[in-house]
């Protein structure tokens, strides 16, 4: 099971009659998006440096920060289905100011706009259905989030270790005391090269077995005294989904027209940098309440739904973006509707945020 923050969802069977499921958001902000799959002799130096590595490779990296002049990036992008199928497609992103750009994800059979405008998000998608392919394409592109520390990670040590001859820096990162981010530097530079994440932060034993989410970022070009990656490439168990080869990032004027909100968006209260929703207990289900699909052991039935947490803790506008039919749509989106949340906020403000999850199973 799969969870986009968009956020993560993940599972496993308990007994033969319960299963758990628990949702984590993934460095998931109002502003953010984001997936993680869950399935059935180095000198060390102190945390605290660890934690001074993280920021300052989040302030060189993060490029909607506001500590650049307003810039165009362009870059084309290609993303894989589960059986290697390619699909081509363009990312654009005009930024005028933290709370005033516009991000364009194009493929040949769908278009996401995300403009942003002061407090709020609007969106505008067609056709109107939630793309995996531009979720998993914008959050590569929003990696300077997965440097961010959340209340509850812990930095559990800082690592030189040597990776096929080449010397690194690995900081490994805990979230209540429990294994999930390694972040990857070069010997010498504060910039990221590769992040990896297993699905330990679900507060329930897991068979924490290989990573299962993987991002590798190289040959970083420099933009007022800002650093990011010309290539970027995302993994899923290993499986290549998502390559972005950067193109052009340069300096750029902007009037209101650039900004003008499309035909038909929709909007969500937003703001750079909100704290994200938090689930305030897992789901307990009972293998009885399955859907027959579910209940015979047949093939691996997969969902992926799209939904907005509200401000009032609950699911609301919930569709399926990839379904294995009605009956089990409707059981998996039923469950989703029991959880409650602690919704996101713009410091005391609670704002909304839309998720992805994904549901595997067996």
């Amino acid at each position: 099971m799969l969870l986009w923050g968009w956020g993560s969802t993940m599972y496993r069977r308990q007994s033969m009659s319960m299963i758990a499921l628990s949702v984590t958001f993934f460095l998931c902000t109002p502003t953010t998006q984001f997936m993680l799959r869950a399935r059935g002799g180095d000198g060390q130096v102190t945390p605290q440096t660890g934690g001074e590595l993280l920021q300052q490779a989040e302030q060189l990296t993060d490029i909607r920060a506001g500590n650049a002049p307003s810039f165009r990036l362009t870059a084309r992008v290609e993303a894989y289905d589960e059986k290697g199928k390619k699909k081509e497609g363009t990312y654009t992103l005009l930024w005028n100011s933290p709370t005033i750009w516009r991000e364009e994800i194009s493929f040949p059979d769908y278009s996401q706009i995300r403009l942003a405008r002061i407090n709020k998000l609007l969106i505008n998608r067609n056709p109107h259905t939630p793309s995996e392919e531009a979720y998993r394409v914008g959050k590569s592109m929003d990696f300077p989030g997965f440097l961010h520390l959340g209340t509850k990670d812990q930095i559990q040590k800082l690592q030189e270790k040597t990776k096929d001859g080449v010397r690194e820096r690995k900081v490994d990162i805990a979230v209540a005391g429990k294994p999930w981010k390694k972040v990857y530097f070069d010997e010498s530079t504060p910039v990221p090269i590769r992040f990896e994440y297993k699905g330990a932060a679900l507060g329930m034993q897991y068979p924490y077995k290989e990573f299962d989410l993987k991002f590798q970022l190289a040959d970083y070009v420099e933009f007022h005294g800002l650093q990011f990656p010309r290539t970027l490439r995302r993994f899923e168990s290993n499986v290549l989904r998502v390559q972005v080869q950067v193109q052009e990032w340069i300096e750029a004027t902007y009037g209101e027209a650039d900004f003008a909100p499309p035909d038909d968006s929709h909007w969500i209260r937003w703001c750079p940098h909100g704290e994200p929703p938090k689930l305030q207990s897992p789901l307990m289900v009972t293998n009885p309440s399955f859907p027959p699909q579910l209940r015979t052991g047949g093939p691996s039935s997969r969902v992926v739904i799209n939904g907005i947490i509200g401000i009032d803790g609950q699911w609301h506008n919930v569709e399926a973006v990839k379904s294995a039919g009605s009956m089990v749509d409707s059981f998996w989106i039923s469950q989703m509707h029991r959880q409650r949340f602690t919704p996101a906020k713009c410091g005391e403000t609670p704002v909304e945020s839309e998720m992805m999850i994904e549901f595997d199973y067996p």
